[in-house]
């Protein structure tokens, strides 16, 4: 099945992991995110992120690599439950882009032996996410 949501940042906390050299940074962020749609929930999610450009005055023009875990909790297509995705992505000025992969054996409830990959991306002012999975 495939099956996708808007979404909202609800919470981002991050830890930079030293000082920035030569304009490059690594940190780490917990970040909390809704979704809404057929996709109905929250993702509670770690990430580490490598930026490069980076400004201290306006981080968001950095360019950063990210990978993190992305833990699920709701429904999707009437079935309810968790499971683990692993993020990879690119973040830019004009968004993020990431792909998902269901990590094996993470899903409880209806998604138990779920598997299946996903992306998310920025969609003019909305964020789009896209899971496409089997169970």
């Amino acid at each position: 099945m495939k099956t996708k949501s808007e979404f909202r940042v609800v919470k981002w906390e991050d830890v930079n992991c030293g000082e920035p050299v030569n304009n490059m940074l690594t940190s780490r962020a917990s970040v909390v995110y809704e979704m809404s749609g057929g996709i109905n929930g929250k993702m509670d999610v770690e990430y580490l992120l490598h930026s490069t450009n980076y400004n201290v005055d306006d981080p968001h023009k950095a360019v950063a690599t990210y990978i993190g875990f992305m833990t699920f909790s709701g429904s999707m297509d009437e079935k309810s439950g968790t499971f683990v995705l692993e993020d990879s992505g690119v973040y830019s000025p004009a968004g993020p882009v990431s792909k998902l992969v269901i990590k094996p054996d993470t899903g409880t409830g209806d998604f138990n032996g779920i598997t299946g990959s996903g992306k998310y991306f920025a969609d003019g002012e909305k964020m789009i996410i896209e899971i496409e999975y089997l169970i």
